[in-house]
């Protein structure tokens, strides 16, 4: 029989990571000048013990330095029906030799970002589809935010746009 949380994990396409716990939130957001309450889904991870520790730059085993905040830090993942979901994690500090003090590489996150690939890929996708207003109100997110996820998302896809542009094409006919 398998588990609720490898249920979740496969559905949430969640790698890398142990779930150590998961629960339903219920906080207050502003939308359209009212306070208005708003469930959402937290799952507490944890990177694999042989990705804990590592240099985001140079990917090399580094020693830990204490953690960097008192508090969990989030990422945002695709909706569960409807639901915002977030991974929650308190990121070590690591001192690498070559690097210095750095934040350990979170293999969830997109870069630096707050959100992870998989959601960025689903706004991306969602760009090319509707408008950004209609995102924004269906994921609780801002129109900037939209923008920010769609560049990483094609930077990450194709990260170097100068290799499909033909250098010697000299006409184009059509």
């Amino acid at each position: 029989m398998t588990l609720p949380i490898s249920i979740l994990k496969t559905i949430l396409n969640f790698k890398y990571m142990h779930v150590n716990k998961c629960e339903i939130i219920e906080t207050k957001v502003q939308a359209y000048g009212e306070l208005q309450n708003l469930k959402m889904l937290a799952v507490y991870a944890r990177p694999f013990k042989r990705l804990q520790g590592l240099c985001p730059k140079c990917m090399k085993k580094c020693p830990q330095n204490g953690f960097k905040q008192k508090e969990e830090s989030r990422w945002r993942a695709p909706n569960l029906n409807g639901m915002p979901v977030y991974v929650c994690y308190r990121p070590h500090r690591i001192l690498c030799p070559e690097h210095g003090a750095l934040n350990e590489y979170i293999p969830w996150a997109d870069g630096t970002s707050r959100f992870t690939p998989e959601f960025n890929d689903e706004i991306a996708w969602m760009t090319c589809r509707m408008p950004k207003t209609d995102i924004c109100l269906y994921h609780n997110i801002n129109w900037r935010t939209v923008g920010n996820c769609f560049e990483a998302a094609h930077k990450r896809h194709e990260p170097d746009v100068s290799v499909r542009i033909h250098v010697n094409v000299v006409r184009i006919c059509v």
